[in-house]
């Protein structure tokens, strides 16, 4: 890399891909998480499908965003979501990501299993947002 390349896109980033396990073990976490809420917000409205859709939608847009590509499942799994020029994700990919986990799961999961079978541990909702799961760098504690 030349000294121009730098200045035009920045010294060159590697990230470990996260693995299928501990993307599962998150989306887990996350189920846990959201599960309270989740029955309040049912037991409050009559139409469940609906509700449950857009708590999920609005659960994964704010952690997104405002986490830097964490949901609490990710934060601690120390995985992130991003793009897959190594940038946070922008409010278009959070969108692109969302309606890809439809496609993921439409057609009997294959886009969620597909990680397990792709070089990049991408699922087909990765694959639409150019989006990557990669491992966080582990915080170190000075004392």
């Amino acid at each position: 890399m030349t000294f121009d390349d730098y200045l035009q896109h920045g010294p060159q980033q590697t990230f470990e891909l996260a693995s299928g396990g501990s993307r599962l073990l998150a989306f887990i976490i996350d189920a846990i998480v959201r599960f309270i809420p989740s029955l309040i917000l049912l037991a409050i409205f009559s139409d469940s499908l609906v509700v449950g859709l857009l708590f999920d939608v609005i659960y994964k847009w704010f952690f997104w965003i405002n986490y830097d590509g964490q949901t609490p499942g990710k934060m601690a799994m120390n995985i992130r979501i991003i793009r897959t020029d190594g940038a946070s994700m922008t409010h278009h990919e959070v969108l692109l990501r969302i309606l890809g986990e439809f496609v993921s799961a439409f057609i009997l999961l294959l886009g969620f299993l597909w990680i397990i079978f792709d070089a990049n541990n991408q699922g087909w909702h990765d694959k639409i947002a150019g989006t990557y799961v990669v491992v966080t760098a582990k915080k170190q504690v000075v004392i």
